[in-house]
């Protein structure tokens, strides 16, 4: 796949501006163009009461007008830094919706969006932007941490439950790593859950017990990677997948993440979310996001 067009939305914070930022040096990768667009939400309490109607119209247009200067401001600053940017302003229901509505019949290849990195789930999980985007982009998604400076891609994680997801995330990254000279991680966490017949009866590591599996599963991995890169690197873990995954992105110093919004865990996807949008939450490096 291509990045040709890329969409980057921002509410004019420092970490949507960063985001933008990074779209930059993707941009001068990929030889994409960047589109950027900000959403006003016209949400459903503002029509509640009818004496605000009156008003609404007039308030709508000046807070449209300020955010203009904003935008303008935003290709002005991005044409001394040798960038040409398209805006766009639009008016939706939601943020998420209009942004979602804003793609359609459009051929982008790829969103950029700001994380606000909220170190609690609780906020992620109750509904933001980034979390619908990430659940109903019919594109790949980049969420990029409010403080991620680098502006480079040397280390790839790719974390593997060898599902239809995971495959689709590996047949994405080996088109996207075309422009990169970068070494790949990919990573199998197995997880306490889903072997209750062992944790049950042993407080010991099932790699422990069971050296055969790692063996096993890390020639999985190398089956499924469809790479024969020499400086591929296939790790197997044990443990709840997003704090193992956390930290082995800190030891290792992997600079982005590449994997799909589903994993085969449908029941966690409902009540807590996907292992993906865990670390989205979580993750100080920037996430790439293949979806269904």
């Amino acid at each position: 796949m291509k990045i040709k067009n890329i969409l980057v939305p921002i509410d004019f914070s420092d970490f949507s501006y960063n985001a933008l930022v990074y779209s930059f040096f993707l941009a001068e990768k990929f030889g994409a163009k960047i589109s950027v667009l900000h959403a006003i939400a016209l949400y459903s309490e503002s029509f509640e009461e009818k004496e605000q109607l009156k008003k609404l119209d007039k308030f709508i247009l000046e807070h449209e007008t300020k955010r203009q200067q904003l935008l303008d401001n935003t290709r002005r600053k991005a044409k001394q830094k040798g960038r040409d940017i398209e805006t766009y302003l639009i008016r939706s229901v939601s943020i998420s919706a209009g942004i979602l509505e804003f793609m359609e019949g459009k051929n982008f290849d790829l969103i950029v969006m700001g994380n606000h990195g909220n170190t609690g789930l609780k906020k992620f999980f109750a509904g933001s932007v980034s979390q619908r985007i990430l659940r109903l982009s019919p594109i790949p998604v980049i969420t990029v941490h409010k403080n991620w400076k680098k502006r480079s891609i040397d280390r790839i994680l790719v974390p593997m439950d060898f599902s239809e997801a995971s495959g689709r995330a590996i047949t994405y990254l080996n088109d996207f790593k075309k422009s990169f000279d970068n070494k790949c991680f990919y990573v199998h966490v197995i997880e306490q859950d889903e072997h209750p017949e062992f944790y049950n009866v042993s407080f010991s590591s099932i790699l422990e017990e069971n050296p055969q599996l790692k063996t096993h599963i890390i020639k999985n991995l190398k089956k499924h990677s469809k790479s024969k890169s020499d400086k591929n690197v296939f790790d197997v873990l044990e443990g709840k997948p997003h704090k193992e995954l956390e930290n082995y992105i800190k030891t290792n110093q992997i600079d982005l993440i590449v994997m799909s919004c589903r994993g085969h865990n449908l029941f966690e996807n409902i009540l807590i979310g996907s292992t993906t949008e865990q670390l989205v939450a979580i993750a100080k490096c920037p996430v790439l996001v293949v979806p269904d």
